[in-house]
C-alpha cells in the first residue's frame, strides 16, 4: 500500500503494529500498543500519540507521550543461583515480568519455583542452547564403535548431546562410576 493514498487526510492513524512509528511523516502513524505483549518487545518504548488539530482541522502538532507500566518486561540470563542471589541483593524490580534464560549445565530441581521465590512474575523459563556441533542422528557411536573403550564411547556421546567439552574432571567422575559398576558386575 502506498502512503500517497492518505494525502487528502490531515492525519491518518494506522493500526496493528506493536511498535509506534511514522510512515512518511508525523501525519501518517502507527500508534503502537500501549503495553508490551511479548518478550520480543522488551526494548520498545511504549507511548500514546497526542495529535493537536487547529481550528480548520489541520494537524498542528503530533507528540508521543511516554507510558511507564507498573511492571516492565525483562529478560534475565545466568545460572540459577546467580539469578536468585542477584534478586536477593536488589529486589527493586523483582516484580517485573521475567523471561529467565538459564545457563546452568546439568539437571536442575524445580527451577521455576526457585525463581518465583524471588521473581514472582516469571512468565517463561528456557535453557540456553550450547553451540552444538552437527548432531549425528545415528543411534550407534559411529565408525569403529566396537573398538572404542567405554570412556571413549561416553565422551563421544556426551560431547554430541551437550555440545560441550568432556573435561578431565568429568572424565575422572565417569571413570570412577565405570569402575564401581564393573566391580559390582564381578561380584
Amino acid at each position: 500500500m502506498e502512503a500517497s493514498i492518505f494525502k487528502d487526510f490531515e492525519y491518518t492513524a494506522l493500526g496493528h503494529l506493536h511498535g509506534a512509528q511514522k510512515v512518511t511523516d508525523d501525519s501518517i502513524r502507527y500508534a503502537g500498543s500501549l503495553l508490551k505483549y511479548s518478550f520480543s518487545e522488551v526494548k520498545q518504548n511504549k507511548s500514546a500519540v497526542l495529535v493537536e488539530l487547529n481550528e480548520k482541522g489541520s494537524t498542528s502538532a503530533v507528540a508521543l507521550k511516554p507510558l511507564k507500566p507498573l511492571r516492565e518486561m525483562r529478560i534475565i540470563k545466568g545460572g540459577l543461583k546467580e539469578l536468585i542471589d542477584a534478586a536477593k541483593i536488589d529486589n527493586s524490580n523483582s516484580k517485573d515480568y521475567i523471561k529467565a534464560v538459564l545457563t546452568d549445565e546439568g539437571e536442575l530441581i524445580d527451577p521455576m519455583n526457585k525463581l518465583r521465590s524471588v521473581y514472582p512474575n516469571v512468565l517463561e523459563l528456557v535453557r540456553e542452547e550450547k553451540n552444538k556441533r552437527s548432531v549425528d542422528t545415528k543411534t550407534s557411536a559411529g565408525e569403529g564403535y566396537k573398538h572404542k573403550s567405554k570412556i571413549e564411547l561416553f565422551k563421544s556421546f556426551f560431547e554430541n548431546i551437550s555440545g560441550t567439552e568432556f573435561t578431565k574432571d568429568k572424565e575422572d567422575i565417569v571413570l570412577e562410576v565405570i569402575k564401581e559398576v564393573e566391580k559390582e558386575e564381578r561380584e
